[in-house]
């Protein structure tokens, strides 16, 4: 049942798309249903058009591109590539290189790298205000230039202002730099997010944090989400190998999979998993660092790194793997994140592993009330999950699905749409 009417309201969500999908398009396709068109104004460009919602593309500007330019320097290549850096040392923030681009972004990216968009995406947006009845505002991070030119578009046409939290702002569990850039960071947050209406995290740690630094805001939670379009509810014929497979990035600093690797090659040792029937698969960015501890565990033979992929390619073998990897943030302070994949994994509908982390952060909490998975926190726990999942592979060459899908739904776009057209709803009815 839609809320589709004459009374459908505009909704302009001011976001990057190339870092807040795929959240906002999953919104955006969903908004309409109950009662929002949605508009997106943003820099980068959308992968394929969507009937369902408009995008409005602006000129921009990178900093990190612009100055590449100024150094003569090809901008679809890394720095430390065309300086002549050797790929070992490139890798993590405590090396020498990545010290001082990290000092570089420090000084330069202040708020964030994309501040040069700021002037295209105002200029676009006070045009669509002036010539559409628009009855809100909607802003995404990261990056945080997003809420920034939201905030300048509410002082000027006094609309609603929603800003969303894909990521925080100056407590982003995965935050770079030092004590004074950071002081310096909440400083603008505060001024910036005070004349927003509504303020939206993922998770009840989020929301605690931020209103650590926002005391004032009103502040709610919405978490997921997959898109019910692409639910594996017909399910896709499984691999022949005992396949596990692992979509994204891997956060050298923050998550650990070395305890797989362990408890891998443990289990091949003592022949509770034949490694003949084993297929590891990390599709994502190639790094030599996780190469070289497939490498120290002896496992290159059944682990393997295959590259980006397009997004349905990447889909479909997480349908047709039996077991999904997620890596859990290892800082035990930081109990709110949440691995945005495993919100995607869940339209898969293949048991997800979760490794490491806390015993009672979201994403325990998250596989716990769907069902869709398992936690091995320490190695010989992830041991014992493998193997009980190996022994009913070898038994059905299938391994059951048991989650509960009246809860996972409720992670769905559709449903986080239903949550932000009422958030919308409250703040034009005021």
């Amino acid at each position: 049942m839609t809320n589709r009417s004459k009374n459908t309201k505009t909704v302009l969500i001011i976001a990057n798309l190339l870092q807040t999908s795929p959240l906002i398009p999953g919104l955006a396709r969903n908004l309409p249903e109950f009662g929002w068109k949605t508009v997106i104004i943003t820099g980068t460009p959308l992968q394929s058009a969507d009937e369902r919602f408009s995008v409005i593309q602006t000129p921009y500007t990178d900093m990190t591109a612009y100055l590449k330019k100024l150094l003569g320097l090809k901008s679809e290549q890394g720095f430390q590539e065309q300086i002549g850096i050797p790929l070992s040392m490139r890798e993590g923030k405590k090396s020498l290189p990545g010290l001082i681009i990290r000092t570089l972004r420090e000084l330069l990216a202040y708020p964030d790298e994309q501040k040069f968009w700021k002037p295209h995406a105002l200029k676009a947006a006070s045009t669509f205000l002036k010539n559409h009845d628009t009855a809100a505002i909607f802003s995404c991070s990261q990056p945080p230039t997003s809420h920034i030119i939201a905030k300048t578009l509410k002082n000027r046409s006094h609309l609603p202002w929603i800003a969303y939290f894909y990521d925080l702002w100056s407590e982003n569990h995965n935050y770079p730099y030092h004590a004074l850039r950071k002081k310096l960071d909440q400083k603008l947050e505060r001024k910036t997010l005070k004349t927003a209406n509504v303020l939206i995290v993922f998770s009840a740690f989020d929301q605690k944090k931020l209103r650590a630094v926002n005391p004032k805001s009103n502040i709610e939670i919405i978490s997921g989400g997959f898109e019910p379009e692409e639910i594996n509810d017909q399910p896709t014929p499984l691999e022949e190998h005992f396949t596990i497979t692992y979509t994204g990035t891997i956060y050298k600093e923050q998550q650990d999979p070395s305890k797989l690797f362990l408890a891998l090659s443990n289990l091949i040792k003592k022949w509770r998993i034949n490694p003949n029937d084993l297929q590891v698969n990390f599709y994502g960015h190639k790094t030599e660092w996780l190469e070289q501890k497939i490498n120290s565990y002896a496992l290159s033979r059944y682990v393997k790194q295959c590259g980006f992929v397009p997004r349905e390619h990447a889909l479909q073998k997480q349908r047709s793997s039996h077991i999904l990897l997620v890596f859990k943030w290892e800082n035990k302070k930081e109990k709110g994140v949440y691995c945005l994949k495993t919100f995607e994994y869940l339209s898969a509908r293949r048991p997800i592993l979760a490794i490491g982390g806390s015993k009672d952060d979201v994403v325990c909490k998250l596989l716990s009330e769907t069902g869709s998975g398992v936690v091995g926190l320490d190695v010989p726990s992830i041991e014992k999950k493998l193997e009980d999942f190996y022994q009913e592979y070898k038994q059905t060459k299938n391994i059951v699905f048991h989650g509960k899908l009246e809860k996972i739904n409720q992670y769905s776009f559709r449903e986080m749409a239903r949550k932000v057209a009422i958030i919308l709803n409250k703040a034009t009815e005021t």
